[in-house]
């Protein structure tokens, strides 16, 4: 007997699934996150899902890890002690940047340019210089690198990064700089261009090293404690995180290079979603997870979780593989507030675990949309099993105040926090479909965290999306998501090239390269050969375009016959994309080749339920339920999840309860429970 445990720390709980790999049997516990020491939590939950599952610390086979720690440490911008170092001649890079404005409209005038992650008097410059083509110019002066670890230790800077000209097509330089560091001032972080992102484009490859190397020290220290706090609970096996892309990775690997974290909860959301659905028949999703800080939305298309390049986490481009996510300031958690000019506003600001909810009782006293829904009766005052009780009376004082300011009932008020939220929850949706030449319609809306069940009613109404699946165990999806994944590394290097000009000699050598340390990162995973599986694509453009689309690409060796399926596949991709491609018309450029090695893992089965009848079980009580304000409250059966058995129909107004999350089934909707216990909403 063994068993695998995925564990997901958001901001407001810390969700734990455990799975007995022998009999495939869940076991499942929310517990709240501690912010002030996110190691307290991530110990704490695993201790209770081993006594959940009746199991012994060292029974434990390996534990995947995801959290927003990473992308929480960025968005609140605490850069400190933070060094670079840059070719002499292009100190102010982050000032230069990009002509293009990022946002939507592009304008100049509103658009407020983001804080620098380094000062100016932490910028560095070395006497080098390298070509696009990785010849050596101008040789590194060493002994001005050695006076400027001196300098960054006497000023106390804890972590710098490096940043030269060309790196992506000649290392050595980046190297032998932090080869002089760890002998000069060896306590210091190094984080180098050319190993975190070596692609063209200095800007964007100086910001995604730079944010990583303000994380590493955080992140470093993290997986310290929490590994220590593993071994003193008599835990010593594998310790994965998850990565960006969808892909785990050994902890200390990720250390080194946590900026390929920084969405990894919503992540495993994602690829929860996908594997669940997938087992069920379903391979078009928009996912919709929502918890108690934020809604996370990706669109899964045959099965595949959208993917991107180039990502932006606040206002700084970060150039890493990564599920194409949208993340809306919309959670369990968002504060309502009223703006000067006496508008009703909700988020981003959350009230995290602590103090939380007005109704949690710990001091909070700012209205959420926990609070809103307590008041409208969609959820229950007692919550994860009876285990966290809500008190009904501080949510109507918080939602009545605010109601006051706006000369608004208590319900009326609950009622607009939460129109508000789903408006705001709709423009995610559309981020990911319309604004992509998607139709919403034309997907199966999938709602799961602890909140996503509660609000996809209306989200999934007001888009006009027919199809609403809630899968078994929602609240916890995304640690149950951890337990789908399998290792990934992505290898990556910029080969610029026009189609008709391509040196196949020199395409294959650099595919063969990629391809060589892709295997043997996974095998130093301990991975076996035969479960390693690569997979090639390559960025592509139109000569002149700034933007590359990703294609995949054939196994190799490559001919002439090859470069033509990935031409052909450029030009459907870029339709499919743009709705329009340039066939015949303009040339072709190779920009990037990149290479993902994955480490294939045993997966654990999904579960099936009991089978009934379409008659579902008497209701558990009846609760009073207010979905729309102008028709107030209806009567509606509360019923709960576990007594229900496949083929079950429910139909609305009803209520669907259950130790990690409440669903919501709208007057005129019907929901059959499938084989493996997933609600479908029709």
């Amino acid at each position: 007997m063994s068993f695998r445990i995925g564990i997901d720390t958001g901001g407001t709980f810390t969700d734990v699934t455990l799975v007995d790999t022998r009999t495939g049997r869940y076991s499942r516990v929310k517990t709240p996150t501690t912010p002030e020491d996110l190691s307290t939590c991530f110990i704490e939950g695993i201790q209770r899902g081993i006594r959940a599952a009746g199991a012994e610390p060292e029974l434990v086979d390996s534990i995947f890890h995801g959290t927003t720690f990473t992308t929480n440490l960025i968005l609140e911008q605490r850069f400190s002690r933070l060094g670079l170092i840059v070719t002499d001649g292009f100190r102010h890079m982050l000032e230069i940047a990009r002509q293009t404005v990022p946002g939507d409209l592009g304008d100049i005038s509103t658009w407020i340019k983001p804080e620098r992650p380094v000062p100016l008097e932490n910028v560095e410059v070395v006497t080098e210089r390298v070509n696009a083509a990785g010849e050596v110019l101008v040789d590194l002066d060493e002994e001005q690198v050695r006076q400027i670890a001196h300098r960054y230790r006497s000023k106390g800077i804890e972590s710098i990064s490096i940043s030269l000209l060309h790196s992506y097509a000649n290392s050595a330089h980046e190297i032998r700089i932090r080869d002089i560091f760890k002998k000069e001032y060896p306590e210091c972080f190094v984080s180098i261009s050319s190993e975190v992102l070596p692609e063209f484009r200095e800007y964007e490859r100086t910001t995604t090293t730079l944010i990583n190397s303000f994380v590493v020290p955080y992140i470093w220290r993290y997986v310290e404690q929490i590994e220590a706090r593993l071994r003193e609970a008599g835990i010593r096996n594998h310790l994965y995180i998850m990565k960006s892309s969808g892909g785990s990775i050994s902890a200390r690997e990720a250390a080194r290079k946590p900026i390929y974290t920084a969405l990894s909860g919503p992540a495993a959301g994602v690829i929860g979603a996908a594997r669940v659905c997938a087992v069920a028949g379903h391979e078009n999703l928009i996912t919709f997870d929502m918890g108690g800080t934020s809604t996370d939305i990706c669109l899964v298309e045959k099965g595949l979780p959208r993917a991107t390049t180039d990502g932006r986490i606040s206002a700084y481009p970060i150039k890493i593989p990564m599920l194409n996510v949208v993340s809306i300031g919309a959670g369990g958690g968002s504060i309502a507030w009223v703006s000067p000019g006496k508008a009703l506003r909700v988020g981003p600001q959350s009230a995290g675990a602590q103090p939380g909810p007005a109704c949690y009782d710990k001091g909070g006293t700012d209205p959420t949309i926990t609070d809103a829904n307590l008041v409208l009766g969609r959820i229950s005052s007692s919550l994860l099993g009876g285990e966290m009780k809500l008190n009904r009376s501080n949510a109507e004082l918080a939602v009545s105040k605010l109601g006051d300011a706006l000369g608004l009932s208590a319900v009326d008020a609950a009622a607009g926090i939460l129109e508000i939220a789903t408006l705001n929850m709709i423009n995610g949706v559309r981020q990911v479909t319309t604004r992509k030449g998607r139709d919403p319609r034309d997907y199966t809306f999938v709602a799961f965290g602890g909140a996503g069940p509660l609000h996809a009613w209306k989200v999934a109404e007001l888009l006009g999306i027919r199809k609403v699946i809630v899968p078994a165990m929602p609240g916890v999806l995304a640690s149950l998501g951890l337990l789908f994944t399998d290792l990934r590394e992505d290898h990556v290097c910029t080969f610029i090239q026009r189609e008709q000009e391509i040196d196949l000699e020199r395409l294959n050598e650099l595919f063969t390269g990629l391809e060589r340390e892709a295997t043997e990162s996974l095998l130093r995973e301990g991975v076996p050969i035969d479960k390693i599986l690569i997979q090639r694509s390559v960025d592509i453009r139109y000569a002149g375009q700034a933007y590359e689309v990703k294609v995949e690409a054939p196994a190799g060796p490559y001919s002439q016959r090859e470069i033509n399926v990935i031409v052909s596949r450029f030009h459907a991709e870029h339709e499919n994309l743009f709705g329009y491609n340039y066939r015949d018309k303009q040339t072709i450029e190779i920009v990037n080749l990149r290479v993902g090695s994955v480490g294939l893992l045993d997966k654990p089965r999904l579960v099936q339920v009991e089978s009934g009848n379409a008659e579902p079980p008497a209701p558990d009580c009846v609760r009073k339920v207010l979905f729309y304000a102008d028709t107030g409250f209806v009567e509606c059966p509360v019923f709960t999840r576990t007594r229900l058995k496949a083929n079950n129909v429910i139909s609305g107004p009803a209520v669907i309860e259950e130790y990690d999350s409440t669903t919501l089934i709208n007057i005129g909707k019907k929901a059959t429970v499938d084989k493996f216990g997933d609600l479908i909403i029709i």
